[in-house]
Formats: C-alpha cells, structure tokens, sequence
C-alpha cells in the first residue's frame, strides 16, 4: 500500500511539474537581468556550487550557463529534468533560431570559469550542446528554448529546510496561482534570494512539504559567480 502511495505521488508530481514547465512561465519570478550585485553573485555562487544542492546531471546546467549568457537569456528556470529559457516565442521557428544560436554558443571557444566550476563543467558542454531543442508551453502558447528533458537536475530529496541551511532563512516569499485545468489550482511558492538573483520554489502538489520543485536563476548573476574575476 506504501509503494502505491508513493507511485500516485510520483505520478502527482510528475504532472505539476509539467504544468509548471507549461503555466508558470508566463507569470515567473523576478529574478535579476541588469548587472548583479557583489552580493548577489556571491550567494549564486554559494547555491551552484553545493552539490547537495542538485541533481546528478547538474553539469549539464553549470555548462550550459555562458551559452546562455551569450545569447543574452536574462532568466533561466531549473525544473526536475530541464533548463527553460524564460524568453517566449510566438513560433518554434523563432524558437528555433534562437535554439541554433544556443547550440553556437556552447560551440565557441569556453570562457574562462573558476577552476572549481571548470571541473565540474567537464566535458559536459558537448552533451549540453547536444540536448538543446525547442518545447511548446500551451497555457501561453508559447515556444522556449530548453537544455535537457529526461536528465536529473533537482534531487527529489531536496527540501526548503536543506536550502536554508545554506543560505538562511529567506529575505522575500512571493506566491503565484496557476490554473491547474481540470485540477485543482498549482499555488507556487518563491522563496527569493540574492535580490531575486536566486528563488526556489516549492507547490502545493508536491508529495512532500517543503521539497523545492524548480530553481529560477538570473543569467548574468550566474554567469558572473561562474567566470574568474578579472
């Protein structure tokens, strides 16, 4: 009866996370697109480099992060198994164009990381090159931009009470409804950080409280807790 619990929960899960992916964009956190604050970098930093923090396939996202950054994306949402690209396109067309330029970036000559995020990006760009594509998001009609689909970015394990252990308790809460359809409505939870530069999220439908669904990130305050000061 227990694992049958379980499975229902996963299936529960499963489905808001892809109604997040669809919904949520249109109304998403404020994370920060003009230039970050020392601060501000400095706790994106602290939250990318925990490996606790996130999934086995969390090079792909470290990797990914100055392609990103070249195609000037202004806010990136980390959900279980994909990177999205806050930017929506009314076509996949230009969806597409904007996905070919993606693949270019991580294509170019890498930029210099920290050593520490150096190691951890690997051979990683290739494979996150490689994972790049187009999605459709139907509650706004959209087309974006996305790195992976069926990787592991977030551990089912991570729980808001991990992420205040790293970076204390949070400055701002922010609360958004999302229509559910024929379910009930999704209520997300922000819980900000690094003046918006950082917000994790937990859901009512999630089978545990507490457990963070989908990491928001700026761009430039990512890009610039990856590279080396100059």
């Amino acid at each position: 009866m227990a694992s049958r619990m379980e499975g229902d929960g996963l299936r529960v899960l499963r489905l808001v996370l892809a109604l997040c992916a669809i919904g949520t964009l249109i109304g998403s956190p404020r994370a920060i697109s003009q230039t970050p604050r020392d601060a501000a970098v400095a706790q994106v930093r602290t939250s990318l480099a925990r490996r606790e923090l996130w999934g086995r396939d969390y090079p792909l996202l470290i990797a990914s992060i100055p392609g990103w950054a070249r195609i000037r994306e202004k806010t990136v949402i980390v959900a279980a198994d994909v990177v999205i690209g806050g930017t929506p396109f009314a076509t996949p067309e230009e969806a597409e164009k904007r996905a070919r330029a993606l693949r270019e970036a991580l294509a170019a000559a890498p930029d210099a990381l920290r050593s520490d995020f150096a190691r951890i990006a690997g051979q990683a760009v290739e494979a996150a090159a490689a994972k790049v594509g187009v999605h459709r998001y139907g509650a706004d009609n959209s087309y974006r931009v996305i790195v992976g689909l069926g990787i592991d970015l977030l551990p089912p394990s991570l729980r808001l009470a991990k992420v205040e252990r790293v970076h204390g308790k949070r400055r701002t809460v922010e609360r958004e409804v999302v229509d559910g359809g024929e379910y009930r409505p999704i209520v997300l939870t922000g819980y900000v950080y690094a003046g918006g530069a950082l917000v994790y999220q937990t859901s009512n439908y999630a089978p545990i409280p507490g457990q963070v669904v989908r990491v928001v990130l700026s761009v430039p305050a990512a890009f610039q807790a990856l590279v080396e000061k100059r």
